[in-house]
This record gives structure tokens, C-alpha cells and sequence, in this order.
């Protein structure tokens, strides 16, 4: 008798079947994730219910080293994904002060309603690997619920791993020292937000009120740091602001003073972005959903940046996902293609550990 891998049949192992996907309607999982046996850190002590970034290396056999961030904490934490579904590991911390701080200045020019709440939490929102680095960045907007200024929400983060993973000296690859600092952090994220033509009147705004700038998602790619806002959303379009990265993370305190790329992307009315991965071929996946609060689905986009739409990339929709009680589609991942069918791992805020459903979706 013939046996069957995980890897041939990856949603029977670790988690439960969900129901067939039909042929129109919103997007089903093919799997729900079975909840880890450890759970993700959180500051407060408890499982992690605000998972909102994850980005994985290349696979080894069955498994992938990936990381995930909330938008609460100081720290990123790796995660192994294998047959049996994600698996927390170590954490890295991220943020500092002082001399050996983000490079750049720091913000303070902001119109948070509350003023300001201190140097706090990443609130990290979107994560990605280019080799041979995890970027980290936080959202760049006042806090959502007690509308404060947080000088640490406008930080950017890399650290460098080798193929193992193994975290080494960002400038060499080597081994790391005991006097060796692994993270490379930056302010510069937030000169270009001010510099942007046509979003930089909605920095340091509320969100849900002044429909204030927020990044949630990121990639890397061509020598850009692309960053996917969330808001402001306008005329059913949200935007990608694309950096050079030898720009942000060089040493010193000079800001940026070079107006970054802004490239309109269209979606669903009242979306913005909520999450970005980069397929094979260059192009670029986009998980939307609210912009703020408002009722409106989760939705997947195809936005290549080769091709352009009026002042902005070209943008196809795909397909809306499956409304998940209680869950806000938050990070997206994609873990195998064949042939034209994409295989996606979303993880949800306000679910134990990410609440982990995977997807299966044609992109033709």
C-alpha cells in the first residue's frame, strides 16, 4: 500500500478538511490550522490575539522558517511551518534607544488627537524576507483605539539571517559576536510619508477619524522597500509607497529628502491594504480589507508594478474570502504554486495564535 506524504497532501495533516471550495462565491479555507502547542508571546503574558505580519524563507523539505509580529510587542518571533502546521519559536527584539538607535530623526510633527503616548510598541504590522533579510515595519500612524503619538509605531526594522536562519552580523554574514548589534533600524520610512504626493496631507492623522496614513503591509523588491497603506483609501484605491533601501537603512541622522515613489492601486470601495506577498514572477499579492471599520469583505488582488493604470500599477481582482467570526484577515503568505493555482497561509487578528486557515486559488 502506497503511502501519502504531507507535502502531496498538506491540508490533511495538522489541522481539519473544510468544505469544498465551490465554484463561485467567496474564497474557502482548504485547511484550518490546528492551534499550536505553544503558543505565540504576547507582552501581556497571554496567547497572541493580534498576529498581524508573517513572512517565511524559502522551504526545506516539509518545512520553513518563518516570522510573525503583532501589532503590541517589542519583538518579532520566529516560526517553524511544517506538515503539522506553525510552530512558535524564539523571539527577536527589535526596538532601541539612544546611540545605537533607528537611524534618521525621529518623528514628532504629528496631529495625533491624544498627543503623545511615549517611545511604546512596534505596533508592527507587516513583515517580509528578501534574502538575506526579515524587514519589520511598524504601522507609522497613531494608535488606533487611544489615538497617541508613539514614536516606536514609526520604526523600521531588518535583521539578517544566514540559510539556516541562523540571525548573523548584518554587514558581514558572519557569525555573530557578543558585541554584535543584529538589527539594522530606521526612521527614514517616515520622511518618505511626508515627502509622498498625494497622501502626505493624511500623516500623523487619526485613522478611524481623519482617515489618517497607517501602513500594513510590506515588501521588498528590485532594491524598493514597498509600503502598503491601509489608509487613506480614496476613489476605491488605497496606494503602494516605494523606497529605495539603500536610502533608509544607511548610518547617520540625515533624513530622507528624496519624494518616494507613489503608485495609486485600485481596489473594492472603502478597502485599503491590509497585507502584500510577492509572487515568482515579480507581481505582487494583495490582501485587502476595511480601510477602517466599515463592512466590507477581505479580498484578494493581483497588482503588477510593470504595468500601469493611469498614475498607479495594474491591479485584477481575484476573489473575496470567507467571513471568519470574529477574525480580520491580517497576514498573508503564500506557501506553493502549481501551475496556476496559488496556496496561501492568512492569519487573522483578534484570533488565538492567528486563528491559520490555508487557501487555494486559481490566478489566471
Amino acid at each position: 500500500m502506497r503511502t501519502v506524504s504531507c507535502v502531496s497532501v498538506l491540508f490533511l495533516c495538522g489541522g481539519h478538511l473544510a468544505a469544498a471550495q465551490p465554484a463561485d462565491g467567496p474564497l474557502k479555507p482548504i485547511r484550518i490550522y490546528d492551534a499550536p502547542a505553544v503558543s505565540f508571546d504576547s507582552d501581556e503574558g497571554a496567547p497572541a490575539t493580534d498576529l498581524s505580519g508573517i513572512a517565511c524563507m524559502p522551504a526545506k523539505g516539509e518545512k520553513r522558517l518563518c516570522l510573525v509580529i503583532n501589532d503590541q510587542d517589542t519583538f518579532a518571533q520566529f516560526a517553524e511551518l511544517g506538515p503539522n502546521g506553525l510552530a512558535p519559536g524564539r523571539t527577536i527584539p527589535l526596538l532601541k534607544k539612544g546611540p545605537t538607535g533607528p537611524s534618521g530623526l525621529a518623528p514628532s510633527d504629528t496631529a495625533c488627537s491624544k498627543g503623545d503616548g511615549g517611545f511604546k510598541d512596534l505596533d508592527g504590522e507587516g513583515v517580509t524576507y528578501s534574502a538575506p533579510f526579515f524587514y519589520v515595519i511598524g504601522s507609522h500612524g497613531c494608535s488606533r483605539k487611544k489615538r497617541k503619538f508613539h514614536a516606536s509605531a514609526f520604526v523600521t526594522a531588518r535583521f539578517r539571517v544566514d540559510g539556516s536562519g541562523t540571525v548573523v552580523n548584518p554587514e558581514t554574514g558572519a557569525t555573530l559576536d557578543a558585541a554584535d548589534d543584529p538589527v539594522q533600524s530606521t526612521y527614514r520610512v517616515a520622511d518618505a510619508l511626508k515627502l509622498a504626493p498625494g497622501v502626505s496631507a493624511f500623516y500623523g492623522q487619526d485613522l478611524n477619524e481623519a482617515s489618517g496614513l497607517n501602513i500594513e503591509g510590506v515588501i521588498v523588491a528590485s532594491g524598493q522597500l514597498f509600503a502598503g497603506l491601509r489608509a487613506p483609501s480614496q476613489n476605491q484605491g488605497s496606494f503602494l509607497i516605494g523606497i529605495k533601501v539603500e536610502d533608509l537603512f544607511k548610518p547617520g541622522s540625515e533624513p530622507l529628502t528624496e519624494a518616494p515613489l507613489v503608485a495609486p492601486v485600485r481596489l473594492k470601495q472603502d478597502q485599503g491594504i491590509r497585507d502584500l506577498a510577492l509572487m515568482d514572477d515579480g507581481r505582487f499579492l494583495v490582501l485587502s480589507g476595511p480601510a477602517q471599520n466599515q463592512n466590507v469583505p477581505y479580498s484578494l488582488f493581483i497588482v503588477d508594478p510593470t504595468v500601469k493604470s493611469g498614475s498607479g500599477f495594474k491591479s485584477d481582482f481575484l476573489i473575496d474570502l470567507e467571513s471568519v467570526p470574529d477574525g480580520k484577515a491580517e497576514a498573508l503568505q503564500i506557501v506553493g504554486q502549481t501551475g496556476d493555482k496559488l496556496r496561501l497561509l492568512v492569519l487573522f487578528d483578534s484570533l488565538p495564535n492567528g486563528g491559520a486557515r490555508e487557501y487555494e486559488v486559481a490566478i489566471n
